[in-house]
């Protein structure tokens, strides 16, 4: 599992997280919005999804669907900065993988997508 799709209206979050996956060998490519991110999906085809649940046109949990839709392999880690336990359990319910607060180091981002691939490898 190599390819990443982050989706985070916040260029500073995507940039990083670019960047510090890249540098860990995965292929990563960004969007700022989900219209964006399914463009994307249709070439890129990413393994796993990280997504903000605040983004400029949507809320991501509202979307989790959405992507697991246009690919239902696909794992969806949801991040946010306003998290709650009955939101991560929502979040669960409605297709995606994981959960992760912000703000978050980036070895917890990258534990979270071996968890998936470990998984997956199962």
């Amino acid at each position: 599992m190599k390819k990443i799709l982050i989706v985070d209206d916040e260029f500073l979050i995507r940039f990083t997280l670019e960047e510090g996956l890249k540098d860990r060998g995965y292929e990563t490519q960004s969007a700022e919005t989900v219209k964006d991110a399914l463009e994307k999906m249709k070439t890129f085809h990413p393994q796993v999804i990280l997504l903000d649940n605040r983004l400029q046109d949507s809320l991501g949990i509202d979307e989790i669907s959405t992507f697991r839709s246009a690919d239902e392999e696909v794992q969806v880690i949801l991040m946010t900065a306003y998290g709650s336990v009955a939101q991560a359990v929502e979040a669960t319910k409605r297709g995606a993988y994981d959960y992760i607060l912000k703000p978050f180091d980036n070895d917890v981002v990258l534990s979270r997508i071996r968890h998936v691939k470990e998984k997956r490898e199962r």
